[in-house]
C-alpha cells in the first residue's frame, strides 16, 4: 500500500491537496482512501468511483471503546463507579490513536492521509515507536507470548476467566497491531509531503 501523508500549518490547503491527490489515485484506477480528521469540505468526495472517505471522529471513537471495554473494567474494578460512554472525555493524545487505529485496519491500494498541522503530524509519526516502548515496559515480550500461547490452548483459563481472558488478549493483539505502525511503518511506501 502506498501512503501518502499531508501535513501543513493551517490554512495553506493541505486538506484541499490530501483530496486531490486522493481524486487523482483514484482516477487513476487504485483503490484509495481518504483519511482525516474533519470531512472534507472540497465537492462531493464520495461520488469518485473508488475513492473512499474516512473522517475519524475521536470522540465517538472513545465512546465506542468505553462502551465495549467498560464492563471488562467494571469486573476487575467492581468498586469503581463508571461513567456512561456518552460522558466520557478523549484525553490529549485520542485524536492521533484514532488516527493510528484507523491507519492499522485501512485496506486500500493508496492510503492518503490528511494528517493536520505539523506538529499533529509529528506526534502521529512518532505514536507508535512511543507506545512500543509503553507496551513493553507494561507487558513485557515473554508475558505477551504466554498469554497469546495460553489463549491458543484449549481449556487454558479456568471456565470463569475464559471471557475475560479472550477479551484481554483481543485488546492485546489490537494493541500490537497499533504499535506495528502499519502503513506509516512501511520501508518506502509512506511519501511525506509538507
Amino acid at each position: 500500500m502506498r501512503t501518502f501523508l499531508l501535513t501543513g500549518p493551517g490554512g495553506v490547503g493541505t486538506s484541499t491537496l490530501a483530496a486531490a491527490v486522493a481524486v487523482r489515485e483514484a482516477a487513476a484506477g487504485h483503490r484509495t482512501l481518504l483519511l482525516t480528521r474533519r470531512p472534507p469540505v472540497v465537492g462531493d468526495l464520495g461520488a469518485v468511483p473508488g475513492l473512499t472517505v474516512a473522517a475519524v471522529d475521536a470522540q465517538a471513537d472513545v465512546e465506542r471503546f468505553w462502551a465495549a471495554h467498560a464492563g471488562l473494567l467494571a469486573g476487575l474494578l467492581p468498586a469503581l463507579d463508571l461513567p456512561p460512554a456518552p460522558s466520557v472525555v478523549p484525553v490529549p493524545g485520542t485524536a492521533q490513536v484514532a488516527v493510528l487505529a484507523a491507519l492499522a485496519t485501512a485496506d486500500a491500494d493508496v492510503l492518503v492521509v490528511d494528517a493536520g498541522p505539523l506538529d499533529a503530524a509529528l506526534d502521529l509519526l512518532a505514536l507508535p515507536g512511543a507506545l512500543r516502548w509503553w507496551l513493553d515496559q507494561l507487558v513485557p515480550a515473554r508475558l505477551r507470548a504466554l498469554a497469546a500461547l495460553g489463549g491458543a490452548l484449549p481449556g487454558a483459563a479456568p471456565a470463569g476467566d475464559a471471557g475475560s481472558l479472550r477479551a484481554a488478549l483481543a485488546a492485546l493483539h489490537a494493541l500490537e497491531r497499533l504499535v506495528a505502525g502499519g502503513p506509516l511503518a512501511a520501508p518506502g511506501a509512506l511519501r511525506l509531503l509538507l
